[in-house]
C-alpha cells in the first residue's frame, strides 16, 4: 500500500479511538508520525502509566523491539517472548502505532557476530518472519537492524563495526520474505548514525529496493548541534536520495533524535531540550520526504546526572514530566494535523517564521530566533479582513487571547494604537500564533538589546596546566594518580613502578615544546607510527576556540619510539583529517633505567593551528599508553576525551602564560 498523505489514522486517533476498533487493512499512514522510542518491556510495571502519558502527549508511534537472542535461545526452536506480544497489544489499545525493531546478533550464530554466513542470514530471517507473522494485524511499521554501522550491542572489540555490503545483502535476503507474509507492512532500512558518506553508500549498494523507507539516527547535541544545523544536513540528504531516486524524493525515517540533558557540557538544560524538540519537529513538517521522527526517548533510563543515557527522555524515571514532554504535547496536534504552507522570508536568516494550515481550519503561525543574543520583535500586520483576535502561547505553554493592536508607547506615550498590527518578542523557544492569519505580512523586525550572555555562566575543565615562554622555567605537572589510569583488560597497574608519568610545557609563538618522562617497568613498543598507539608512546591532542569550527574538531597526535625510530603521527587537525607522519617537527627520545623521556618540539602551523599569543587558552589533554609485550593493558591520562571516545569537552585546559 506504502505510505500515503492521508489523516485517516490520526484522525481516529484524536477522536480517542484505538487502532484495534478499525480493521487493520483499512489503515492508512499518516503524512508524519510523530514518535518516541520507548525500552518499556523491560518495565513492565510501569508499562500501563507510561503509555497512557504517551497517548496524552499525543504521539502516535512508539519504538521498540526484543532482540533475536531472546526469541531463539535454542538453535531452531523460536518464540516470541510473551511479554513483547503484551507490550505490542497494550500499545495498540492505547492507540499507538508500534515500530517494531529487528534486531542484533544471536551466539547460536557465526559466534555471535553480525549474521554474514549464509546458516546466520538464514537464523535472522527465520526470526523476522516470526516477528512479523506473530504481529501482523496489530504492527504495520517494522525496521531492519539498529546502528550496524556502529556495532551497537556488538562486541566492537571482536567483531568491529557492520560493513555496508553485509548489511545490504542482510535485507535483502529479509525484506521480500517479509513483505510476502505482509503486504502491508512498512519495512524500513537499517538506521545509519556513523554520518551520510555510509548512508550514501548504503543506497549506492541498493538499499532501496529491499526496503519501504531509510532511515537515519541524525544526533547532534556532543557538537553544539542545533536543529537549524540538522535542518540544513535534511536539504542535503534530500538532495542525496533525489540523486539515486530518478529525482523524485524516498521516505526517510528518523528513528532517533534528541537532545539529553544530562550534566556536563554536551548536555542541554531541561529547557534549551525542550525548545529543541519543538524547533525540530516543526522544521521537519517542512520536508515532505521526511515521515516520521522518533525522540530518543521516552523514559530517562535512571537517575545519574552526568550519563547522557539517563537523561534523554521527556519524562524522568519515576514518570515525572520535563519541560519537554509538555512540549511534545503541545505541538502534537500542529505536526500530526497541520499542513505546511511556507517560510514566510524575514530578511534574517536567525529569525524563522512557518506559516502552517489545519485542514479547513485555522492557520498557524510558529516563530522563533536563534540570535544568541538580544530580543528580537516581530511585527505582524494584516491586510483585508481578518479575526479581531489570535491565540497566542509558547510551546508547551498555556495559551492567551490577543485581539489585534500594537502601540510604540515606550518610545512615545502619544504614539497611537495600530489597530492592524500585532508585536511579539521572539526566543528559542517557537511562539505559536493560531487563527485567520492568511492575510498578513512581516512589517519589520527590531532588535531589543538585552545581552543575556552578560548573566555569565561558565563551566571550566577540571584542571588546568600552564605553558611557560620559551625562556622561562616552566611548571612540571605529575598525572600517575591512581584515578587517571584506566584498565583495557583483567590486568590492573600494579604499582606507580609500572607506570608513572610527568609533564612540562614551553612555547613562543610559533612553537610548542613539550617534555613528558614516563617510568615504564617494561618497554615495549614495536608498531608502525600509525599504529603506535597500541604499544608504549604518548598520544595528545588539542583544541584552540574557534566559534566557526564544530565542537568535536580538534588536533590530535601520536609520539613513539617505533622499530623506525622516532617518529610523531599527525592524525588529525582542527580544519578536519590529516593522517601524516609529521616530519617537520625536532622529535627526541631516549629510554634508560626503566625511564623514557620525549622531547616534542614543533610549529603550530603543522599542527593545523594559528600562531600563539601569551594568555591564550586551549583544551589540552595527554595520554601514555603502557604496553609490556601483552596487548594494550591501559593507559594514563592528562584530560580525558582520546582514550575510551574522542571528544574534547573531556580535555582539561591549557594556559599559556
Amino acid at each position: 500500500m506504502g505510505i500515503k498523505s492521508i489523516f485517516s489514522m490520526v484522525i481516529v486517533m484524536i477522536a480517542g479511538m484505538s487502532l484495534a476498533e478499525e480493521p487493520y487493512d483499512k489503515l492508512e499512514m499518516p503524512k508524519f508520525i510523530s514518535g518516541v522510542c520507548t525500552h518499556l518491556p523491560d518495565k513492565l510495571g510501569m508499562m500501563e502509566t507510561a503509555l497512557t502519558m504517551i497517548r496524552q502527549a499525543g504521539v502516535v508511534s512508539l519504538r521498540d523491539g526484543t532482540r533475536w537472542s531472546y526469541c531463539e535461545t535454542q538453535k531452531g526452536e523460536l518464540k516470541v517472548p510473551p511479554y513483547h506480544l503484551e507490550y505490542n497489544n497494550k500499545a495498540v489499545a492505547a492507540g499507538l502505532m508500534p515500530l517494531n525493531l529487528l534486531c542484533f546478533s544471536n551466539k547460536l550464530y557465526d559466534d555471535g557476530g553480525y549474521p554474514r554466513s549464509s546458516e546466520a542470514v538464514e537464523g535472522f530471517a527465520r526470526y523476522c518472519e516470526l516477528m512479523v507473522r506473530e504481529l501482523k494485524g496489530k504492527v504495520r511499521l517494522h525496521q531492519i537492524w539498529n546502528e550496524w554501522d556502529n556495532g551497537c550491542a556488538m562486541d566492537r572489540e571482536k567483531f568491529g563495526v557492520g560493513t555496508v555490503e553485509d548489511y545490504v545483502r542482510l535485507q535483502n535476503a529479509v525484506y521480500p520474505r517479509l513483505k510476502k507474509i505482509d503486504p502491508q507492512a512498512i519495512i524500513i532500512s537499517n538506521s545509519v548514525c556513523r554520518g551520510d558518506e555510509w548512508f550514501e553508500k548504503m543506497i549506492q549498494a541498493g538499499a532501496m529496493k529491499s526496503c519501504d523507507g531509510l532511515a537515519l539516527h541524525t544526533y547532534n547535541y556532543y557538537d553544539g548541534g542545533t536543529p537549524e544545523r540538522w535542518y540544513n544536513r535534511m536539504l542535503k540528504i534530500r538532495t542525496m536520495l533525489h540523486k539515486y531516486n530518478n529525482g523524485k524524493d524516498f521516505p526517510l525515517f528518523i528513528t532517533e533524535m534528541g537532545y539529553p540533558t544530562q550534566i556536563d557540557s554536551q548536555g542541554n538544560t531541561p529547557e534549551k531540550s525542550a525548545a529543541y524538540l519543538a524547533r525540530l519537529y516543526l522544521l521537519a513538517r517542512t520536508l515532505p520526504f521526511i515521515k516520521g521522527i522518533w525522540w530518543y526517548d521516552f523514559l530517562n533510563d535512571g537517575w545519574k546526572s552526568t550519563y547522557n543515557e539517563n537523561n534523554f527522555g521527556i519524562v524522568n524515571a519515576d514518570l515525572t514530566p520535563k519541560p519537554a514532554y509538555y512540549v511534545m504535547s503541545d505541538i502534537s496536534n500542529l505536526v500530526n494535523n497541520a499542513d505546511f504552507v511556507k517560510r514566510i522570508e524575514t530578511k534574517d536568516p536567525d529569525i524563522w517564521v512557518l506559516q502552517f494550515k489545519y485542514p479547513g481550519g485555522n492557520d498557524v503561525l510558529a516563530m522563533w530566533s536563534t540570535h544568541r543574543e538580544d530580543l528580537w520583535q516581530i511585527c505582524l500586520c494584516k491586510t483585508g479582513v481578518t479575526g479581531r483576535s489570535v491565540q497566542a502561547h509558547h510551546a508547551g505553554r498555556r495559551a492567551y487571547r490577543q485581539p489585534w493592536g500594537a502601540r510604540s508607547w515606550v518610545e512615545n506615550r502619544q504614539n497611537p494604537l495600530r489597530p492592524e498590527e500585532l508585536e511579539f518578542c521572539l526566543s528559542d523557544l517557537p511562539l505559536i500564533i493560531e487563527g485567520d492569519l492568511s492575510n498578513i505580512n512581516i512589517k519589520s523586525i527590531t532588535r531589543r538589546i538585552f545581552p543575556e550572555r552578560s548573566r555569565g555562566a561558565c563551566l571550566l575543565p577540571q584542571l588546568f596546566a600552564e605553558a611557560a615562554s620559551k625562556n622561562t622555567l616552566p611548571k612540571k605537572y605529575h598525572f600517575g594518580l591512581d584515578k587517571n589510569y584506566t584498565t583495557l583488560s583483567d590486568e590492573n597497574r600494579k604499582s606507580k613502578d609500572d607506570l608513572d608519568a610527568s609533564f612540562a610545557i614551553q612555547y613562543d609563538r610559533e612553537n610548542i615544546y613539550l617534555t613528558v618522562e614516563v617510568n615504564d617497568n617494561v618497554f615495549w613498543q614495536k608498531k608502525e607510527i600509525c599504529e603506535a598507539w597500541q604499544g608504549d608512546g604518548l598520544q595528545l591532542a588539542f583544541q584552540v576556540p574557534d566559534e566557526k569550527a564544530e565542537r568535536s574538531a580538534h588536533t590530535e597526535l601520536e609520539v613513539a619510539l617505533t622499530p623506525d625510530g622516532a617518529k610523531a603521527y599527525l592524525r588529525e587537525i582542527q580544519s578536519g583529517k590529516s593522517n601524516r607522519i609529521l616530519d617537520d617537527a625536532v622529535l627526541k627520545i631516549s629510554t634508560q633505567n626503566h625511564t623514557t623521556t620525549y622531547f616534542l618540539a614543533v610549529s603550530w602551523k603543522a599542527l593545523g593551528l594559528p600562531d600563539m599569543d601569551k594568555g591564550t587558552v586551549m583544551k589540552f589533554s595527554l595520554l601514555v599508553n603502557d604496553n609490556d609485550g601483552n596487548g594494550r593493558k591501559g593507559y594514563l591520562h592528562w584530560g580525558n576525551g582520546i582514550g575510551n571516545v574522542k571528544n574534547p569537552e573531556e580535555y582539561y585546559m591549557l594556559l599559556l602564560n
